[in-house]
Protein backbone atom coordinates (compact mmCIF):
# COMPACT_ATOMS: atom_id res chain seq x y z
CA UNK A 1 0.00 0.00 0.00
CA UNK A 2 1.12 3.49 -0.68
CA UNK A 3 0.94 6.43 1.72
CA UNK A 4 -2.68 7.10 0.67
CA UNK A 5 -3.70 3.52 1.50
CA UNK A 6 -4.08 2.44 -2.13
CA UNK A 7 -2.94 -1.01 -3.21
CA UNK A 8 0.17 -0.99 -5.36
CA UNK A 9 -0.07 -3.56 -8.14
CA UNK A 10 2.99 -5.53 -9.18
CA UNK A 11 4.10 -6.98 -12.49
CA UNK A 12 6.03 -9.72 -10.67
CA UNK A 13 4.98 -13.24 -11.63
CA UNK A 14 4.63 -15.75 -8.80
CA UNK A 15 6.15 -18.43 -11.08
CA UNK A 16 9.39 -16.41 -11.15
CA UNK A 17 9.18 -16.09 -7.38
CA UNK A 18 8.72 -19.86 -7.06
CA UNK A 19 11.90 -20.49 -9.06
CA UNK A 20 13.80 -18.20 -6.70
CA UNK A 21 12.35 -20.03 -3.69
CA UNK A 22 13.61 -23.30 -5.14
CA UNK A 23 17.09 -21.76 -5.14
CA UNK A 24 16.69 -21.13 -1.39
CA UNK A 25 16.11 -24.87 -0.91
CA UNK A 26 19.17 -25.66 -3.05
CA UNK A 27 21.30 -23.34 -0.91
CA UNK A 28 20.05 -24.97 2.29
CA UNK A 29 18.34 -21.80 3.50
CA UNK A 30 15.05 -23.66 4.02
CA UNK A 31 13.93 -27.28 4.07
CA UNK A 32 10.58 -26.90 2.36
CA UNK A 33 8.50 -24.31 0.53
CA UNK A 34 4.80 -23.83 -0.05
CA UNK A 35 2.18 -21.48 -1.41
CA UNK A 36 -0.50 -19.43 0.30
CA UNK A 37 -4.04 -18.56 -0.75
CA UNK A 38 -3.59 -19.94 -4.28
CA UNK A 39 -6.63 -21.10 -6.19
CA UNK A 40 -6.57 -24.33 -8.21
CA UNK A 41 -5.40 -22.67 -11.42
CA UNK A 42 -2.57 -20.83 -9.69
CA UNK A 43 -1.51 -24.02 -7.91
CA UNK A 44 -1.47 -25.96 -11.16
CA UNK A 45 0.58 -23.24 -12.84
CA UNK A 46 3.25 -23.57 -10.14
CA UNK A 47 3.16 -27.38 -10.31
CA UNK A 48 3.65 -27.26 -14.07
CA UNK A 49 7.03 -25.54 -13.72
CA UNK A 50 8.10 -26.69 -10.25
CA UNK A 51 11.28 -28.65 -9.85
CA UNK A 52 10.43 -28.82 -6.14
CA UNK A 53 6.74 -29.40 -5.43
CA UNK A 54 5.01 -27.11 -2.90
CA UNK A 55 4.55 -28.85 0.43
CA UNK A 56 1.26 -27.16 1.20
CA UNK A 57 -1.18 -24.43 0.22
CA UNK A 58 -2.02 -22.36 3.28
CA UNK A 59 -5.53 -20.94 2.88
CA UNK A 60 -7.79 -18.70 4.92
CA UNK A 61 -10.80 -20.77 5.98
CA UNK A 62 -14.10 -19.01 6.67
CA UNK A 63 -17.43 -20.63 7.36
CA UNK A 64 -19.18 -18.66 4.62
CA UNK A 65 -16.38 -19.28 2.13
CA UNK A 66 -16.07 -23.07 1.75
CA UNK A 67 -12.92 -24.59 0.31
CA UNK A 68 -14.51 -27.89 -0.75
CA UNK A 69 -13.71 -27.42 -4.45
CA UNK A 70 -10.20 -26.32 -3.61
CA UNK A 71 -9.64 -29.29 -1.31
CA UNK A 72 -10.91 -31.74 -3.94
CA UNK A 73 -8.69 -30.40 -6.70
CA UNK A 74 -5.68 -30.17 -4.38
CA UNK A 75 -6.26 -33.78 -3.34
CA UNK A 76 -6.04 -34.76 -7.01
CA UNK A 77 -2.81 -32.73 -7.32
CA UNK A 78 -1.33 -34.40 -4.19
CA UNK A 79 -1.05 -30.99 -2.55
CA UNK A 80 -1.89 -30.59 1.13
CA UNK A 81 -4.02 -27.75 2.45
CA UNK A 82 -3.35 -26.01 5.75
CA UNK A 83 -6.30 -23.87 6.78
CA UNK A 84 -6.21 -21.00 9.24
CA UNK A 85 -8.98 -18.89 10.71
Amino acid sequence: MDAAGKIIMSDDDYVDTWKEMEKCVDLGLTKSIGISNFNSEQSQRVLDIARIKPVTNQVNFKYLMPVKYLSTTHFLLYLYIAAYF
